[in-house]
């Protein structure tokens, strides 16, 4: 398991982590490659900050484009999103819930590999560049 990035809880959880955790913030470069060999990706927003209910942090389509299947937090953007494509599990912002969470989607090979194909079709098909550009055009006299 790795986590990425510096959050506030960084040091509380690398003092509490297992030998088998590890903890990057790396440069961006090396971001892309480390979804591509992700099994799950996790973005967990306090839903209960007003801001984390109504942003959708671009890393959700970072995440989801490079077919990561997501942990996120029901009750944000990011949750409603990922729940309704099915790209992964919208869960409590809660340790052990999210234990569970990580552990059905690393023991149920069918079920991720279908977030994962979610996941690209969601973005592919709805966040792209390209549905963008036809959205403009379509709104623009």
């Amino acid at each position: 398991l790795v986590f990425w990035g510096r959050g506030p809880e960084r040091r509380r959880l690398m003092r509490r982590s297992d030998p088998r955790v590890s903890f990057s913030e790396g440069p961006v470069e090396h971001v892309e490659a480390a979804l591509l060999a992700a099994s799950v990706a996790g973005l967990l927003l306090d839903p209960r900050l007003p801001y984390h209910q109504l942003n959708l942090p671009v890393k959700t389509f970072e995440y989801l484009s490079a077919g990561c299947p997501m942990i996120t937090t029901a009750g944000t953007h990011a949750g409603d999103l990922v729940a309704r494509a099915g790209a992964g599990i919208a869960t409590a912002y809660d340790p052990p819930a999210v234990a569970v969470a990580i552990e059905m989607l690393l023991t149920d090979p069918a079920r991720a590999s279908a977030c994962r194909e979610r996941a690209v079709a969601l973005v592919r098909e709805h966040h792209g560049w390209e549905h963008r550009a036809r959205r403009i055009l379509q709104e623009v006299p």
